[in-house]
């Protein structure tokens, strides 16, 4: 997340703008994070689009149980083709872990 996140239950942000988005998306590639795709739902027209993915995060290794494994539920709004909302729902616990494991080799490797 680039911003802290707020209690309640009003919407906040925790990326705006698309070098934001850039960014998050270039850290799932840098990790080597995949998706695979389980359902997509479509709803509404053009001035209203409404987009629910379903799908399974993983990093495979050669030989045995993928590096990290979660499930995620994209929620999207689009207003005439433009992507104006856009909500992941996953188990947090196993991206802190991930996190957790990834920053500690991060140290490692710079030193």
């Amino acid at each position: 997340m680039f911003r802290p996140a707020v209690r309640g239950r009003a919407r906040h942000a925790t990326h705006r703008g698309i070098g934001e988005c850039r960014a998050f998306a270039e850290r799932f590639v840098a990790a080597g994070i995949r998706f695979e795709i389980e359902d997509i739902l479509v709803n509404g027209g053009p001035g209203r689009t409404r987009v629910a993915v379903r799908a399974h995060t993983f990093v495979p290794t050669p030989h045995g149980p993928d590096e990290y494994a979660n499930r995620v539920i994209a929620a999207m709004e689009l207003r005439w083709g433009k992507l104006v909302n856009w909500e992941d729902y996953e188990d947090t616990e196993r991206v802190r872990e991930w996190d957790k494991r990834h920053e500690v080799h991060a140290r490692v490797k710079r030193v």
